[in-house]
């Protein structure tokens, strides 16, 4: 039998899915958005979307007792890919802030037709090792 752990999060369930999940040494987290966890506003641009997507996934690693150095693999979904450069250069930024610029994640970025709310601009899957 498989062994898989459901991570406390803290955020609230808002779907038929687990935030986080941990089996054996690997660590799944589900798709995370750019709204700001402390206000629930969604920013307008793809530099504070980005920003606060990212840091939305290491506060769930980090719960997992992982961080942004764990990340293996991570899935972008843009709603806009003329957006890309700028998500980029975001993205990048963060993990060079988070010790993690000589290795960073495998990366797969698609274009989406839309996102779960309005006015959301991406979203982000990872998985990370322990």
């Amino acid at each position: 039998m498989v062994d898989i752990q459901v991570v406390d999060t803290g955020i609230i369930k808002g779907g038929s899915f687990s935030q986080c999940l941990i089996s054996g040494n690997l660590i799944f987290v589900s798709g995370q958005v750019g709204v700001d966890p402390e206000t629930g506003t969604i920013p307008e641009t793809i530099d504070e979307q980005t920003t606060n997507t990212l840091n939305n996934i290491k506060a769930i690693l980090e719960k997992a007792g992982a961080n942004a150095s764990n990340i293996v693999k991570m899935t972008v979904f843009m709603t806009d890919i003329a957006e890309y450069q700028a998500m980029s250069d975001v993205y990048l930024q963060f993990f060079v802030d988070n010790g993690a610029e000589e290795r960073t994640p495998t990366r797969t970025t698609v274009q989406v037709s839309a996102l779960s709310q309005e006015g959301l601009k991406i979203e982000i899957d990872c998985m990370a090792v322990l």
